[in-house]
Order: C-alpha cells, then structure tokens, then sequence
C-alpha cells in the first residue's frame, strides 16, 4: 500500500479523529457524482418511457424492449464500467494513489484468502436469491433483460465479473473513500455511496434500484470491515452471475 492510501486509512476502523484527506481533487468527485446523477437520470426515463408502452410492445419491461438488444446493452456497460474505472484512475494519480491501493487487502495467506472468498460467496449467494425472488418473482413486470441462450449466458457472467471488478473500484473503493474523507464517518459514508449505487441502477427499474442499493450497503460495509474491495469483489460477481442465471431458468 502507497504512503499516501495509508495516511488516509490509517483510522479506518476509527471515525474519531480520523484522516480527512481526500483521495482525489474534490472537483474531481463533484463531477463524478455528476455523471452517475446523469446516467440515474437517463434510467428513470427509460423507465418512464417503456410504462407508457402497451404491454404488448415492451417484451423485457425492466430493460430494453428488444430481445437483440441483449448483447450490445452488455457490452455498453461493460464500457461504461471502464469508462468510470478510467476516471477514477484519472482522479487519484493526482495524489498519488494507485488502484491496487484502492482495492486494499492482501491474498498472502491461506486463512485470508478462504475468509474473503466463503465471506463473498456467501454474500453474493444470498443477494443473488433475493433478487430473483424481488426482481423476477414478486414482480413479474419487472424483468430485466436476461440472457436466454448459452453465448448470452456467457456474456452476462463476463459482464458480471467486470461489474464485480470496476463497480466495487469505483463506489466502494473510490467514492466511499471520499465520503468518509468529507463527513468524517464511514456509517455515512456506507449509506451515501449505496444511495448512489441504487439510484445509477434506475434502468432497472424500481425492484433492481432498490436491490442495487440494498447490494451496495452490504458491499459498503464488508469493505469497511474487511478494509479491503476483495470479498464486495467476489460477492459482486457471482450475485449478479446467480442472479442472471437463476432467472434465466425461471
């Protein structure tokens, strides 16, 4: 870990007195918050938009109304994923900050590494039923647009490993990081960046927002507790890869 990533998690586990440096320019997080603001916006629409639609014409009402539109909106977010990785990289080289840095933890010891990935699996197994129960089951109208053949299958547990990378990178490692630098409590922090996290997914609709908050509170807070993106990692990817492939079968 940098010297400077240790100044600022020196306390992690104490909001007392705790560092309040920065990672990044806070310009850098205004305009950050600004375009996830953005996409949340241009998710609500879509699903303002695809309500207004007859029934007969939205085929996959949480998503996208087109059966071919399965592989490029994944591929989309999976650029869109690295887009915001890039801006984070962007905004904590100016203070010196690597992203390993920002994934903290370390996989040296056995007893680590099995504590991660059982913790991760554990919580990713548990939010990936949920969803499919909330999203698929409980409201039926919501149903996202889900892979329906062995090469969309393969696609969206890429696309779930990707989200489980950038995602965690960039809500946990980067934005829950400044939060807790600006209000100097990680509880609030935790809840600010899941917020967010909820709100970016309003393309989902309100059952995959909510989901997506309720995910990223947990994920916020394993990463407090752990002081490390390793576990959120794991539990991230394989949810959404349960998840897809759960309700694929449904």
């Amino acid at each position: 870990m940098s010297n400077k990533l240790a100044e600022v998690q020196g306390n992690e586990l104490n909001p007392e007195g705790s560092d309040r440096t920065l990672i990044a320019p806070l310009q850098h997080t205004v305009k950050f918050i600004a375009i996830l603001a953005a996409l949340g916006v241009a998710g609500i629409v879509l699903q303002v938009h695809l309500h207004s639609q007859p029934p007969n014409k939205v085929t996959m009402q949480g998503g996208l109304a087109s059966r071919n539109s399965f592989v490029p909106l994944e591929f989309s977010l999976i650029f869109a994923e690295w887009a915001l990785l890039s801006l984070v990289w962007r905004g904590i080289r100016l203070r010196g900050i690597k992203l390993r840095d920002l994934i903290g933890g370390s996989w040296t010891s056995g007893k680590r590494i099995s504590v991660d990935l059982l913790l991760g699996a554990a919580i990713g197994t548990a939010i990936g039923l949920v969803s499919v129960f909330a999203i698929v089951i409980a409201y039926p109208r919501v149903n996202p647009l889900l892979p329906h053949n062995a090469f969309e299958a393969t696609v969206w547990v890429l696309a779930s490993l990707n989200a489980g990378f950038c995602e965690e990178v960039a809500y946990r490692g980067y934005l829950q990081r400044q939060f807790r630098a600006l209000t100097g409590k990680s509880v609030v922090a935790v809840l600010l960046q899941a917020i967010v996290f909820g709100f970016v997914h309003a393309f989902e609709g309100v059952g995959g927002a909510v989901m997506a908050g309720i995910a990223g509170l947990l994920f916020g807070l394993v990463a407090w507790w752990r002081n490390s993106l390793r576990p959120g990692m794991v539990a991230h990817a394989w949810a959404d890869i349960l998840f897809g492939l759960l309700a694929r079968a449904l």
